[in-house]
């Protein structure tokens, strides 16, 4: 059974396909199916593939189970089906241009199964970019595994206040043993906060390289 949109859905979804910018709600939950969406889009001279991958992206980054300590996912992932392309027509050199311009990385690229896959990774985390076949065009996977980011900055961050505390207990007259116990509890109150700060930057910087490549994809399709 097709999957029916809700009135608002459609109206993103209509929206998106003119102008990807474009956010605005229609209350409403009558329903149509991505078919009659697509059927009532060409009435009004809209390509139906724009249709397709305004649906396709249509929802927000999938992420990880939150983690216990940061507050937050230490994954996101944005993921898009795009119907019409072909993998082996994308410029590879201008793919890997916009990657490498927005992350500020060389990194890896690999490909397999005609696939084509881009990775790179430092202490902070491994950032990845898949685009992958499908069976009526292709999948574009952008990723953020920053797990390895929460515990640089535990190791960072948790040390400055760790030794800074240590300090000020001492010069309090506080004995060595309680001295140690508070300065390690008050060692492990900042770095989640500082974790989620930085991630604002990080996730902003995937949603920015998502909407790049889907740009760019999808004017591949259309040429």
């Amino acid at each position: 059974m097709s999957k029916r949109y809700s009135d608002r859905e459609v109206s993103l979804i209509l929206q998106k396909a003119l102008d990807p910018a474009a956010m605005e709600s229609v209350p409403g939950d009558s329903g149509l199916t991505l078919e009659e969406i697509k059927d009532v889009a060409t009435e009004v001279g809209i390509d139906p593939v724009r249709i397709e991958l305004a649906a396709a992206n249509l929802t927000g980054p999938s992420l990880g189970p939150v983690n216990p300590y940061a507050g937050i996912p230490t994954v996101v992932q944005f993921e898009t089906l795009l119907p019409g392309v072909v993998v082996d027509r994308v410029p590879r050199h201008d793919f890997l241009d916009i990657i490498r311009a927005s992350l500020g990385r060389q990194g890896i690229v690999e490909e397999s199964a005609g696939s084509l896959g881009w990775k790179a990774r430092d202490a902070s985390g491994g950032r990845y970019v898949t685009l992958a076949p499908t069976a009526d065009g292709a999948r574009l996977r952008v990723l953020g595994n920053y797990r390895d980011g929460l515990l640089m900055l535990v190791g960072v961050v948790g040390v400055i206040v760790f030794g800074i505390m240590s300090v000020v207990l001492e010069a309090a007259g506080v004995g060595p043993g309680l001295s140690i116990g508070l300065s390690a509890l008050a060692a492990l109150i900042p770095p989640p906060f500082a974790y989620r700060f930085w991630r604002r930057g990080e996730d902003a910087r995937m949603a920015s390289l998502h909407g790049k490549l889907l740009a760019r994809l999808r004017d591949d399709g259309e040429g």
